[in-house]
């Protein structure tokens, strides 16, 4: 949901009152008073993971003040049309803890993003730079495309020289015309590619980022491959190891068709030549108010295995107390080093959800791997006008 000019109206005057407030509470603070208690982690903050001020910035180590007047973000409004802390401090105009406004009329993700390309909602740790996302420019404009390239709901590809030109797919791939993110909608009922039963619109990693005298697949420059591989796969390869880092919010699932099937869509991805070492899921049931996180680990060797890191991914969940809502910014980390798959699930308020995943036997290396991300529709059922739709505020792909 779109936030309203009469609710962007209300949501800046509690800012101007939250920051007014604020203001004081910093000024006791530095006069020495004593009565406010630490904060243990950092919350889009540059300081360090030390009882910093949460939305303020704060001393790393002091005493801290989290959600001043009562608002997350200080007078930022959590939820409204999807915003989280609408005109919160970050240092904006600064460095990180100057005190200076970051994302009024925005917020991490909306409006701005967390790294533009780069760093994530962090909880215990320092946050990405904080960029702005131009609402009339095409993704590659706000998103560093040039390694990637996209697939569309029938089941057709666009090339990496075709999004750094900045191509759109209108209803499919585009510039959220609000906050500027970059839109990836697909229906359940659409074309699929080789090898799967869904549909997508979904960024594919291309390490030879154009140039098309690489080959697509195999260990080539285009792909990488674990650090558990030989020498000379990792010689021949475009990459050792992985890191894969995102800002989004999902912004809505199917609610028709099949129990097993209903409100799934899959995120991120590190995909192998036939398997998925990690396909990262958010799936919302019709029911309620929030969406379980979890991830499948797919090995060349045994069997498939779930991972659940927020809520349940059963067909009859109960709303999980701590799951993310629909228009709700969140951040996740998917890394590969070696033999360890981690999966982090980070959001501003809450202490990271971590899970790790031993692949030693999983007969992965001298495999050639590469990122996939967006929205991959996993409801093939129901209506033909029911969709899935994912909105990403930052992401960023490195390897050793």
């Amino acid at each position: 949901m779109t936030p309203t000019p009469i609710l962007h109206g209300i949501a800046l005057r509690v800012f101007c009152s939250s920051l007014c407030s604020s203001l004081c509470c910093l000024s006791a603070l530095i006069a020495g008073c004593s009565d406010v208690g630490p904060r243990t982690g950092v919350v889009n903050s540059g300081g360090t993971a030390s009882g910093s001020v949460y939305g303020m910035g704060g001393t790393p180590g002091s005493s801290g003040v989290q959600g001043l007047g009562g608002v997350q973000g200080l007078g930022g409004v959590q939820g409204l049309g999807g915003v989280q802390g609408l005109g919160g401090v970050q240092g904006s105009g600064g460095s990180p803890g100057s005190g200076g406004v970051q994302g009024s009329g925005g917020s991490p993700g909306l409006g701005g993003s967390q790294g533009l390309g780069g760093g994530a909602l962090t909880q215990g740790g320092n946050a990405g730079a904080i960029g702005r996302l131009d609402p009339n420019a095409p993704p590659a404009i706000n998103f560093d495309l040039r390694s990637w390239k996209l697939t569309v709901p029938d089941g057709s590809e666009r090339s990496e020289a075709w999004l750094a030109s900045g191509g759109q797919e209108p209803g499919v791939f585009f510039t959220d015309p609000i906050s500027g993110g970059m839109v990836f909608r697909v229906p359940n009922i659409g074309g699929t590619t080789s090898g799967s039963s869904y549909s997508r619109s979904e960024l594919r990693e291309m390490l030879r980022a154009g140039n098309e005298s690489v080959a697509t697949q195999g260990i080539t420059l285009n792909n990488w491959v674990f650090s558990s591989s030989s020498v000379a796969s990792q010689n021949a390869a475009g990459g050792v190891d992985g890191t894969l880092t995102a800002t989004l919010r999902v912004d809505h699932v199917s609610t028709s068709g099949d129990a097993n099937k209903v409100g799934r869509v899959i995120v991120g991805q590190i995909h192998a030549s036939n398997n998925e070492p990690c396909r990262l899921y958010y799936r919302k049931l019709p029911g309620n108010v929030r969406g379980a996180v979890y991830f499948a680990y797919e090995p060349n060797i045994g069997g498939e295995q779930f991972i659940e890191l927020l809520g349940s991914r059963s067909d009859s969940a109960n709303d999980p107390a701590d799951g993310i809502g629909l228009n709700e910014a969140w951040s996740y980390v998917i890394d590969a080093h070696g033999n360890t798959l981690t999966v982090t699930i980070q959001r501003s308020g809450y202490a990271d959800v971590v899970a790790t995943k031993d692949m030693t036997d999983g007969g992965l290396a001298d495999d050639w791997m590469y990122f996939k991300a967006g929205a991959y529709n996993q409801n093939n059922t129901g209506s033909d006008t029911d969709f899935a739709q994912v909105t990403f505020f930052a992401i960023k792909n490195t390897h050793d």
